[in-house]
């Protein structure tokens, strides 16, 4: 590792998850030779910068190690050597000439040498570069999504693989809980589950009777989809186990939280005088459902106050920092921080938190129109498949995140599955949008749209605002009208930081149905939310104005939203259905339309068209009077943008 902090923590998980690294008296202990391909992620970094001719003459050297700096020197040009020195990438050791010449870290020539050529190209590199920056790599499709997810569930695999054995030697709690751990990160349906749960003997450790039932109330209540059972067991053992009681309560609110609704403010309550290990899963409980509120200054205000010990309650805690982060201040950074997670996920094969950065990252870049990159990592978990009793709300919400950009996208087809998907893994309401799998929700569906106001509402009975006002969007621009949206807006007035108030704002604005009132929405939402709700309010502004009878409002309008949605990573043609369905073009007036844009007098539109010259001009006078436009060239302008003309098929 050459003692490089990040490298190391990549050696030591990796070789821990697939047996190379084991615990032998006390100690770890390697059975093998370390090298893992997962390391190539934590190594990218390094050569990050470097051209093709500096990537070769470093394969060149790893080909050769313990060369003399003379003869290193005939291999690779002195410039270059010293170049590939001065960047920490070759020891030249200056006091010990006789020690030779290597390639550093170690973990690096070794990646070298194993891919026999591969390090030289250059795609490789442009990924680490893609996380430099604080961006998702939106190439990460296909085989190479496939190629990680594949070897994430190797790693797991043959990490469950060597617990099993461990355990099944000695059936201790000790060896269990990291056994279970793994199962339920990633196969939470595998049939042993609940054989290791019989077959453990009992531990007099309390830490290990702790973790035993936190991990059994979990399974039940996920993967057995028995929330009242899983509730039940863990009043039982904090009633049998009264020191633990804090820790149950925390336990049981979070999975209240992910699966039904906010849990009661008595369960959430902290005793006096809590040490700070048993309180940190009810503190971080308690900010998960300030979260779920929009209280985003209180949550940030309650995590500062912990520091987990505990995987679980430091995960979490982690997640809800960066929602903190995007929604208090901003997304863009917000989204780094995941992008970041993320990665290092990838690099460690870590299954069990895969999910939670993935949608975090998600919910950001939805908001921001970063398309491309949603889309790629909705691919990574959508492969990955399987159960995670941590992670599957997390699934949902990235899989209807991802139906959602589908749908705007026009690829129906594909939004759908995804939405199949998510109801799928049968895992209830979650605090946050999109973990909610129905497709009521999705924009520009068939249902009518008391059906949306009713979803907004039920989730408005769970206590979860933020998820209900992120769908009061889709459900006022279709119906303004409804009584849902007066109670909403009462219950949002408390939301804190600028997201949050600018999308109420933005509900607010369709219900008043006030044109005046848009100008400060929109300057308000593109300040704080991102060009994707942002262009969605242009589209409402415009068709209030022509509803309005203000049809130069009106296209002024139109283009100016499609402008606002040239800062999106892809074309998203479904925002715009709208307002091509309040021009309602006829298939004669569309046809007619598209002669005219390609420039043919209106004589060779009637003989196209088997149709009289004056019927043309007709038709073309009602065209130019539902867009709202008055020449071709006009016209035009409109089908290169928003406009789709709509066709017999």
């Amino acid at each position: 590792s050459g003692g490089l902090p990040r490298l190391i923590e990549a050696i030591v998980r990796l070789g821990r998850r697939d047996g190379r690294l084991i615990r032998r008296d006390g100690a770890w202990v390697g059975t093998t030779n370390l090298w893992n391909p997962g390391l190539r992620f934590a190594l990218l970094p390094l050569l990050h910068g470097l051209d093709h001719e500096d990537l070769a003459a470093l394969t060149r050297l790893t080909r050769s190690e313990g060369l003399s700096r003379d003869t290193a020197g005939e291999l690779v040009e002195p410039a270059r050597l010293y170049k590939l020195a001065q960047r920490g990438l070759v020891n030249l050791h200056h006091l010990s000439p006789a020690v030779g010449v290597h390639v550093y870290p170690s973990a690096l020539a070794e990646m070298l040498r194993r891919d026999g050529g591969w390090s030289v190209q250059a795609e490789p590199y442009s990924v680490a570069s893609t996380i430099d920056l604080g961006h998702w790599p939106a190439s990460v499709l296909g085989m190479e999504a496939s190629a990680i997810t594949d070897r994430m569930n190797s790693y797991c695999q043959s990490e469950v693989a060597g617990f099993w054995a461990v355990w099944n030697a000695n059936r201790s709690a000790e060896n269990a809980i990291p056994l279970l751990t793994a199962l339920l990160g990633a196969r939470a349906h595998d049939e042993r589950i609940p054989v290791i749960f019989d077959k453990t003997e009992p531990s007099e450790v309390p830490e290990e009777i702790l973790n035993m039932a936190a991990l059994e109330g979990e399974y039940h209540a996920v993967a057995r989809r028995d929330l009242a059972g899983a509730l039940d067991y863990l009043t039982n053992f904090a009633k049998q186990y009264p020191q633990f009681d804090s820790i149950m309560r925390g336990h049981q609110a979070h999975l209240i939280m992910i699966l039904d609704r906010l849990p009661s403010p008595e369960l959430l309550k902290l005793p006096k005088n809590l040490a700070p290990l048993d309180a940190e899963m009810l503190v971080v409980a308690r900010a998960e459902a300030q979260v779920a509120q929009g209280l985003v200054f209180d949550a940030a205000a309650t995590l500062a106050t912990v520091n987990p010990e505990r995987r679980r309650a430091a995960i979490l805690k982690q997640v809800l920092d960066i929602h903190v982060l995007m929604l208090e201040q901003d997304i863009a950074m917000g989204v780094e921080v995941a992008v970041r997670r993320l990665w290092e996920a990838v690099v460690a094969g870590d299954i069990r938190t895969l999910s939670a950065w993935a949608y975090v990252a998600g919910l950001g870049m939805c908001l921001l129109g970063r398309f491309d990159e949603l889309k790629s990592i909705v691919e990574i978990i959508y492969r990955l498949g399987d159960a995670s009793v941590y992670q599957n709300h997390y699934r949902v919400g990235l899989y209807m995140l991802g139906s959602y950009v589908s749908s705007w996208e026009g690829l129906t087809s594909y939004s759908n599955n995804l939405v199949q998907q998510a109801k799928a893994l049968a895992v209830g309401t979650g605090p946050m949008p999109g973990m909610r799998a129905n497709l009521s929700l999705l924009p520009g569906t068939e249902n009518a749209p008391d059906m949306a106001w009713e979803e907004v509402d039920d989730l408005l009975d769970r206590g979860f605002l933020v998820s209900a006002v992120f769908h009061a969007i889709t459900a006022a621009e279709t119906d303004p009208t409804s009584p849902t949206a007066k109670r909403l807006l009462e219950l949002c007035a408390k939301f804190q930081g600028p997201v949050l108030p600018a999308m109420a704002r933005y509900v607010a604005t369709l219900v008043a149905r006030d044109s005046t009132l848009y100008e400060a929405t929109v300057s308000e939402l593109r300040k704080s939310c991102g060009a994707l709700v942002t262009t969605r309010a242009i589209i409402s502004w415009a068709l209030l104005l022509r509803e309005k009878g203000d049809l130069e409002g009106w296209v002024e309008k139109a283009q100016a939203a499609w402008q606002e949605s040239t800062a999106m990573s892809d074309p998203a043609s479904g925002l715009f259905r709208r307002l091509t369905e309040a021009v309602d073009l006829t298939i004669r007036e569309a046809e007619v339309a598209h002669y005219a844009v390609l420039g043919l007098s209106a004589q060779e539109i009637a003989s196209k068209t088997g149709i009289s010259t004056r019927t043309v001009e007709t038709h073309l006078h009602f065209v130019y009077r539902k867009t709202g436009v008055s020449s071709r060239a006009d016209l035009r302008q409109l089908t290169q943008t928003w406009l789709v003309l709509p066709t017999e098929d």
